[in-house]
């Protein structure tokens, strides 16, 4: 069995890393935002934006 060089320095490799956690969290904090409107919009119940927001 033949393994492939690992060309990548370790600085890429930790800047990979971090990029693919940083990816996961923001996956997983999108699928929680979307779970909740979800189960609000099943009660009925709108998310109310504040105007503040709105005016930005």
């Amino acid at each position: 069995m033949r393994f492939m060089k690992d060309n990548k320095s370790a600085t890429e490799k930790v800047a990979q890393y971090l990029a693919d956690l940083i990816n996961a969290a923001e996956d997983r904090e999108a699928k929680r935002i979307q779970k909740e409107e979800r189960f609000r919009q099943s009660l009925g119940i709108r998310l109310q934006v504040p105007k503040k927001e709105l005016e930005k």
